[in-house]
């Protein structure tokens, strides 16, 4: 079985990622593969994952579609007494776009191609991954704070995750109602809960390929690659993530994104895989080329 993988399309970064998403589309058509991921970070508004995800539609075969960390960054109407927090896209915005575009959602339920099962969840950080070198300089309260002298969390002001979904009252938002919205190790560890859930559901599966936005090994870390200060390090993702898939027997390879780094290592017996896109201004040649580049292709016994 052919599984064909990209992520961090960011189609809405610039022009050329955005012309980039057609030429993506072509090559992995030409594929034909079985299976066809988008691992995450496509846009930052649901409106432009729509359109991305309508341009991919061209690909055969089951097509899935994982949020990432920028999928669920809130948009201007989150403001709005009705508006809608990270939640709401993760759990029923996103995936309505997802399916009006012919895609099948991961981050909520596992999808079954025959034998093999697909499990995904966007995972998030709970610091695990932190450079340890300066944890003499940054304590946990710093990483939790999103701030340390003068540097930013990136996902800080973007993503809001309430503990209590539903329906917001006016003025019910972190200027107000701090309280309200999880931290990031809460994110992680609900999101680690569905990781769990999606797992028990496919015990029957002979082969198992996971999902994860963000990194679950902590060899995937590319140290001071991400960004400009080792304290964003912090959110790269979870070890805990990692320490999850290892336990399941079945499972033969994990594709991740969020770093904008290619990866291809065996841990523990499993394939940890990424191929992103990022910046497309990073990426020379001529189209084309960039997208025979930027799709991994997993061939998977089954």
């Amino acid at each position: 079985m052919r599984l064909a993988y990209t992520s961090d399309l960011h189609s809405d970064l610039s022009s050329r990622n955005r012309d980039l998403v057609g030429a993506i589309a072509a090559h992995a058509a030409a594929l034909a593969p079985d299976i066809f991921v988008v691992a995450g970070d496509v846009a930052d508004r649901a409106a432009d994952v729509a359109w991305t995800l309508r341009e991919l539609a061209e690909v055969t075969g089951l097509k899935l579609y994982l949020p990432g960390n920028h999928d669920l960054f809130v948009e201007a109407d989150f403001w709005q007494p009705d508006g809608a927090s990270s939640r709401d896209k993760y759990e029923r915005i996103l995936p309505q776009v997802a399916a009006s575009a012919g895609f099948g959602y991961l981050g909520l339920e596992p999808a079954r191609a025959g034998a093999l099962a697909i499990v995904g969840v966007t995972g998030w950080y709970d610091f695990s991954l932190r450079d340890p070198a300066i944890d003499v300089a940054v304590g946990l309260d710093s990483y939790r704070a999103g701030e340390w002298r003068g540097t930013r969390a990136f996902d800080r002001g973007h993503v809001f995750w309430p503990r209590a979904n539903g329906p917001r009252a006016p003025g019910d938002h972190p200027a107000s109602a701090a309280g309200d919205w999880a931290g990031d190790e809460e994110i992680c560890a609900a999101m680690l809960g569905r990781l769990d859930a999606q797992l028990e559901t496919v015990r029957d599966a002979r082969a198992v390929v996971a999902v994860i936005h963000v990194l679950p090994f902590a060899e995937l870390v590319v140290r001071g690659a991400f960004g400009d200060t080792p304290f964003f390090d912090a959110y790269l993702g979870s070890s805990r993530l990692g320490e999850r898939l290892q336990r399941e027997g079945s499972l033969r390879a994990v594709i991740s994104g969020h770093l904008h780094r290619d990866a291809d290592l065996l841990r523990g017996g499993i394939r940890a895989l990424a191929r992103p896109v990022g910046d497309a201004r990073r990426h020379a040649g001529d189209l084309p080329a960039v997208a025979r580049a930027r799709v991994g292709v997993l061939e998977i016994d089954v």
